[in-house]
C-alpha cells in the first residue's frame, strides 16, 4: 500500500531494515509490480529516462528486489507496467 500511495519514507525505511521486497499480497504481486504500474510523465523519453521519474521503482531494485518476480498470473512487473501505458 505505501508504494501505491507513494510514501517514500516508509518504503525507503523498509528496505533500510532488509525488509523482504519478495513478498507478495494475495495475487502474488509485490511491491515492484505496483511500482512498475506507478504512472510517468510521458514527454517522448526513453524508457530509461521514463524509469528515473519513478523513485519508488528505482529504490526498490536498488536494494535488491527482483524484476522479474511473478503474480499468481505469471505477470512481471513489466507486464504491469506496460498493462499502465508505463
Amino acid at each position: 500500500m505505501f508504494v501505491a500511495c507513494n510514501n517514500m519514507a516508509v518504503l525507503e525505511l523498509l528496505c533500510q531494515r532488509g525488509a523482504d521486497l519478495s513478498l507478495g499480497d494475495q495475487d502474488g504481486a509485490t511491491t515492484v509490480h505496483y511500482a512498475a504500474q506507478q504512472s510517468t510523465s510521458h514527454s517522448g523519453d526513453s524508457s530509461h529516462a521514463a524509469a528515473a521519474d519513478q523513485p519508488a521503482l528505482r529504490a526498490l531494485l536498488s536494494a535488491g528486489a527482483d524484476p522479474d518476480c511473478r503474480d499468481v498470473d505469471g505477470r512481471t512487473p513489466l507486464m504491469w507496467a506496460a498493462t499502465s501505458g508505463n
